[in-house]
């Protein structure tokens, strides 16, 4: 089993969406989409919602990503 995080999806929900293989394609700078489902409290009144999240971004601000477009090095600051 890969370890991953995807904050802010449920990973159970989306299970098949968060696999090694739409990794790879988010690599080649292509945005994977989840949605959460749940219920929430609002005007007195239980609500389901449905919520499109932005899942895997190709889009790494923690490091610079080197050519192969997989490894990456710390920011110089």
């Amino acid at each position: 089993m890969d370890k991953f995080s995807s904050k802010g999806t449920q990973q159970k929900r989306n299970n098949e969406i968060l696999n090694r293989e739409s990794y790879l394609r988010c690599l080649n700078n292509e945005q994977i989409i989840c949605q959460n489902k749940g219920f929430m409290f609002k005007d007195k009144t239980m609500k389901t919602y449905e919520q499109d999240k932005i899942g895997l971004t190709p889009i790494y601000v923690k490091g610079v990503v080197m050519e192969d477009g997989i490894h990456i090095h710390p920011l110089n600051i």
